[in-house]
């Protein structure tokens, strides 16, 4: 653009002044038209007119228009248009791997020769077609070639980029318009799919296969009802001519609209497709996995089918890939065990374990539990499986292994404590080996973090050593156990009041009286006007229930004398352990859930 203006420079300067060449009017010498001169600066005189110049001049254009500002101002914008196309073009080869220094040099070239002529000719009827034939014909050239070197949707000047243009500046004045002719697969809910590779083709390939599936829409729409709903998975049973379908929110199964057979084989066919499972197996099980993104969130999916007695079971499992990191107090813990959960973190030596069934929060307990620790002071190191990767934490180094290459846990673990650190991580105990080196470096003075699947804090203890680890090694090294269970909260718009039952309370060792009224989801729905927060359910969100046993000498003794679960039960009792009944009753009386959802957590 600077060589450009320095272009339109050159030429202004270089047209001659026509008022400079023009004879100059003698002042007249006095009377009464005499001019008092200007002392201070140049003298004035009356402008003259056409008829004092005389037939000598023909035409009298007066002082200074020695321009038609119209045609300059067409030039000017064609000038200024041409010096956005020229950029454009620079960069959009570099983009689509054109040779830039070819195109520049045709693009700048013709325009600035044209540019030079049409001040040199004296017709403008034909100086400005030229000029505008000059920045058409090297620009519609270079569009024709890049279009050819591009995908369909890359290319510009067509129909499709037109109308996407021109919609654009319309949505700018209030105006709505469709941006671009939808296909197909475009169609219903913006739901986005990030297809697997499998079935004998690549991610892209399975992806536009499914695109190409009436079913395609149906699978969109069956999505964006589970996450609009806030569903966490579904479920498709094929069994006769219809299929039932399910949705699980906040951990709880709900019935959801049916589809008829011949729309579901094509939704799962989709969805299998999607995830790189090989669609004419279905007689065998399978697993595969996606993303999928709606709302500007983003999932990981994983889709499991297996043949069941009377037919098929199809299981989609929906994750975020981002979600806050929660305190204690988000989570729902109790100030009490929170003080004495912070207190086992902040050891400089001990094993602490977190635990809970699958699908039971884990995850979140070990977040907040590391976000309540203090990991600027303390070197925090963790291991964790290449696969199994969970939430990045501010100042934890994480080593990963790869177990499908052979590689083991221990062997991570050998390269970090190498470097000294405070606190070892471990979300997943793999094997009694892994345990074991955890119990000798807890004897070097380091604070160790594991987790296992487990559905209470007492049965914990024994699932570790379950994994063969040298018992008294472990119960040595062992400092506490936390497990978590979600229970379901009440939805604070539609729940209800009732009398508490005293046969209900007495089974809790509620004694009668002491609660006088408990709540539950309402009893009565209108199916055409259910509740706005929940949908009719009776529930919305989910709480913490937690249960801290705090390992003293009673249960080392039992666990290496009788572990057994129910002695190792009661002598964590004795040890001050609340059990999850006993939280859960107390969220019960303060009305936060349910008498029937606190008995559902306790039967799963």
């Amino acid at each position: 653009m600077t060589l450009a203006g320095i272009l339109v420079a050159v030429i202004f300067l270089a047209i001659p002044s026509s008022r400079a060449q023009e004879p100059q009017p003698t002042p007249p010498a006095g009377g009464e038209n005499a001019e008092t001169p200007d002392t201070s600066g140049w003298p004035t005189y009356p402008l003259p007119t056409a008829k004092q110049f005389g037939k000598d001049h023909s035409v009298g254009r007066g002082p200074g228009f020695y321009l038609n500002f119209f045609k300059l101002g067409l030039v000017w914008a064609l000038f200024v248009l041409w010096v956005k196309t020229t950029d454009w073009v620079s960069q959009d080869c570099l983009r689509v791997n054109l040779n830039y220094a070819v195109w520049n040099t045709v693009i700048f070239g013709v325009f600035a020769t044209a540019f030079v002529l049409i001040w040199i000719l004296p017709w403008f009827e034909v100086a400005l077609p030229l000029l505008l034939v000059a920045y058409l014909a090297p620009l519609g050239t270079f569009l024709i070639i890049r279009n050819r070197a591009v995908q369909p949707h890359q290319r510009v000047m067509t129909p499709d980029h037109l109308r996407h243009v021109f919609a654009d500046l319309a949505s700018k004045l209030g105006v709505k318009m469709q941006a671009e002719k939808q296909a197909a697969w475009q169609k219903g809910p913006q739901v986005n799919f990030k297809a697997a590779a499998g079935g004998g083709r690549d991610s892209e390939g399975n992806l536009i296969l499914a695109r190409r599936s009436p079913g395609y829409v149906p699978t969109k729409e069956l999505l964006a009802e589970l996450l609009d709903r806030r569903g966490e998975a579904a479920m498709l049973e094929f069994a006769g001519a219809n299929v039932a379908v399910r949705f699980q929110i906040d951990g709880a199964w709900h019935n959801a609209e049916g589809r008829d057979r011949e729309q579901s084989n094509l939704i799962l066919a989709v969805l299998m497709t999607v995830s790189g499972m090989d669609t004419n197996q279905r007689a065998k099980k399978q697993e595969g996995r996606m993303t999928v993104e709606y709302k500007g969130n983003s999932f990981l999916s994983r889709l499991t089918t297996q043949p069941v007695e009377g037919g098929e079971r199809a299981v989609l499992h929906l994750h975020p890939t981002k979600w806050p990191i929660l305190t204690f107090d988000e989570l729902g813990m109790r100030a009490k065990t929170q003080e004495q959960l912070k207190e086992l973190l902040a050891r400089q030596s001990g094993f602490v374990i977190f635990s809970s069934m699958p699908s039971g929060g884990l995850s979140c307990l070990f977040d907040a539990a590391l976000k309540s620790c203090d990991r600027y002071m303390r070197d925090f190191a963790a291991v964790e499986e290449v696969n199994h990767r969970e939430h990045d934490i501010e100042n934890l180094q994480v080593t990963a292994y790869n177990s499908a290459k052979g590689e083991t846990a221990v062997a991570a673990l050998e390269k970090i404590v190498r470097t000294y650190p405070n606190v070892l991580v471990l979300r997943n105990l793999p094997d009694g080996q892994t345990v074991k080196m955890l119990c000798e470096q807890i004897r070097e003075e380091r604070l160790v973090l594991g987790a296992i699947r487990a559905k209470d804090a007492p049965e914990t203890l024994l699932r570790v050593l379950m994994l063969k680890v040298p018992p008294k090694d472990f119960v040595n090294a062992v400092s506490g156990v936390v497990c978590v269970r979600l229970m379901r909260k009440l939805c604070e718009t539609c729940k209800e009041g009732y009398p508490a039952p005293t046969d209900a309370l007495a089974q809790f060792g509620i004694p009668p009286g002491k609660v006088q009224t408990l709540f539950r989801p309402p009893t009565e729905v209108d199916p055409k006007k259910p509740c706005p927060d929940c949908e009719g359910i009776g529930y919305k969100g989910r709480t913490g229930l937690f249960e801290l046993l705090v390992v003293d000498d009673g249960v080392r003794e039992m666990l290496l004398k009788s572990p057994k679960l129910d002695l190792v039960r009661a002598a964590a009792r004795r040890g001050g352990m609340k059990t999850f009944q006993e939280e859960g009753l107390v969220l019960v009386v303060k009305g936060v859930t349910s008498l029937a959802e606190l008995q559902r957590i306790m039967k799963g």
